[in-house]
């Protein structure tokens, strides 16, 4: 084991406190989120989708979405899993909804 440096140490003590680990977690989705919609030097956004922006295209709240891929009403090539984040396929997605999809 190494040895802990005053900096893990604090930072891990820090972890104990749910507020701390909240606003971490907040700190991290806004950044992802940042990340996910920045426009790419092509001039074209992100190939992928999270799921509140998948659910902002279709127009419903983001739990209806969950609740929806959950039972199987969209075509699983619109998604992929990686860990416990479904991702959604830009293109994909809207080509099936100008195809008629919902």
């Amino acid at each position: 084991m190494l040895p802990q440096n005053p900096l893990t140490a604090i930072f891990t003590d820090a972890l104990k406190n749910p507020e701390f680990r909240d606003t971490l977690k907040e700190i991290f989705r806004e950044t992802l989120r940042e990340v996910n919609t920045q426009v790419a030097p092509s001039g074209t956004k992100s190939d992928y989708l999270f799921l509140e922006e998948f659910a902002e295209l279709l127009g419903v709240t983001k739990e209806s979405a969950r609740v929806k891929k959950c039972r199987g009403d969209f075509p699983e090539h619109l998604y992929f899993k990686r860990g416990k984040k479904t991702i959604f396929k830009r293109a994909e997605v809207i080509q099936w909804l100008e195809n008629g999809g919902r």
